[in-house]
C-alpha cells in the first residue's frame, strides 16, 4: 500500500505529495506513504513519540509539517483518519479478512468495568486503532490494558476532543498472530449518580503485517450498572415467591470466591445443590427447577469466603 510521490492529485483534489509522508521526509527520503507514516502519526497523537512542535507546522522541511494533513495548523485523529482515507482511495490496497468487536463490560472493581476488544484477522496484526466515542462527565477513561494475546505489543490512549483514541502496535516489529480472541481490555468508571451510559466504537482500524488496512463498523453499546463489582456481599430473595416449580435466586460477590449454593427442607436436608464452585466478582443468577419436589416450605444459603446467608421460598403447586 504505497504511492509515488508524482505530483499527480490523487484524493479528493488533494495533492499527495510529502502530505502524511512523515517517515519520507527524514535523512532518506522514501516519497511514499506507508503503514510506518501511519503508526507514526498515530503514535504522536497518542503521546509516545513527537513528531515535532506545532510551531514549526507550515515548515515543509518538518515532520510535524506533513502531519497536518488537512493544513489547518493542527494535528489531530482528523489528520490521521485523512491519511488512512488517502492511502485507501488513492492505492489499490490489499485486501485483508479482519473484524473488530467489542465484548460485554465486567466489572473490576468498584465502579469501574473493562471493556475487552476482539480483533478475528486472517492475518497477523501490526496495530489497532480504536476510538470510543462518550459523555466524558458520565465516564471517565482509565489507562488500557494488554491481553495475553497481544503480549509483546505496545498500547497508548489519550482523550482527544470527545474521543478515547487507543492504539495497539509495537515499534520492535511485533505483531498480534493471526486468529480471534481479545488484544485489549479498556475500563470505563461511571459517575456516581449514573446508571448506565452509552460508548460509541468509531470505525476501528486494523493494520496488517502486509500493510492492508481494514476498516471496521462503528457500533454502540451500553455500559450499565448492573455490569459494575458490587460493593458487598449479599443473597436476594427469590423471584418468583411463591413460585411454581422454578425461581431465580439473585446474589453478589465484591470479590471472587468459592461459592456453594444450597437448597435445604425443613429438616436441614440438602435437597439441590445449586452451585459449587470457583466464581468472579459481579451479580449472579442461578435458577432452581423444583418440579420433582411437593409443596411446602425451603430454605437457600450461600457461602462466599467468610460471607454466609439464608433465606426462605415457598414452592405453592
Amino acid at each position: 500500500m504505497k504511492f509515488e510521490d508524482k505530483g499527480q492529485i490523487c484524493y479528493g483534489g488533494y495533492i499527495v505529495p510529502n502530505k502524511c509522508d512523515v517517515t519520507g521526509l527524514s535523512a532518506a527520503p522514501d516519497t511514499m506513504v506507508t503503514l510506518m507514516d501511519l503508526l507514526a502519526i498515530l503514535n504522536h497523537l497518542t503521546g509516545k513519540k513527537s513528531l515535532g512542535s506545532l510551531d514549526d507546522v507550515f515548515d515543509p522541511t518538518t515532520l510535524i509539517w506533513a502531519a497536518d494533513a488537512n493544513g489547518d495548523g493542527l494535528v489531530n485523529i482528523i489528520d490521521l483518519m485523512k491519511c488512512i482515507n488517502l492511502a485507501v482511495g488513492v492505492c489499490d490496497p490489499k485486501v485483508a479478512v479482519a473484524d473488530v468487536a467489542v465484548g460485554d463490560a465486567v466489572g473490576v472493581s468498584g465502579r469501574t468495568v473493562a471493556v475487552p476488544v476482539d480483533v478475528t484477522s486472517e492475518q497477523d496484526v501490526a496495530g489497532v486503532l480504536l476510538r470510543f466515542r462518550y459523555d466524558q462527565k458520565s465516564l471517565t477513561a482509565g489507562e488500557p490494558e494488554l491481553t495475553a494475546r497481544s503480549e509483546g505489543m505496545d498500547v497508548s490512549s489519550r482523550v482527544i476532543g470527545d474521543e478515547l483514541v487507543v492504539f495497539v502496535s509495537s515499534m520492535r516489529g511485533e505483531a498480534i498472530e493471526a486468529g480471534a480472541g481479545s488484544v485489549v481490555r479498556v475500563p470505563f468508571t461511571l459517575s456516581g449518580d449514573v446508571s448506565e451510559v452509552g460508548i460509541e466504537v468509531v470505525e476501528p482500524v486494523v493494520f496488517t503485517v502486509d500493510e492492508a488496512i481494514v476498516f471496521g463498523h462503528g457500533s454502540m453499546f451500553v455500559v450499565k450498572s448492573e455490569d459494575l463489582v458490587p460493593a458487598e456481599y449479599g443473597l436476594a430473595q427469590n423471584y418468583p415467591n411463591p413460585f411454581n416449580p422454578v425461581t431465580s435466586i439473585a446474589y453478589s460477590l465484591p470479590q471472587a470466591a468459592k461459592v456453594k449454593v444450597f437448597v435445604y427442607n425443613t429438616l436441614g436436608q440438602v435437597v439441590a445443590e445449586l452451585v459449587d464452585g470457583d466464581q468472579e466478582a459481579g451479580h449472579h443468577v442461578v435458577k432452581w427447577d423444583a418440579r420433582d419436589l411437593a409443596s411446602g416450605v425451603y430454605f437457600y444459603r450461600i457461602e462466599a469466603n467468610d460471607f454466609t446467608a439464608t433465606r426462605r421460598m415457598v414452592l405453592m403447586k
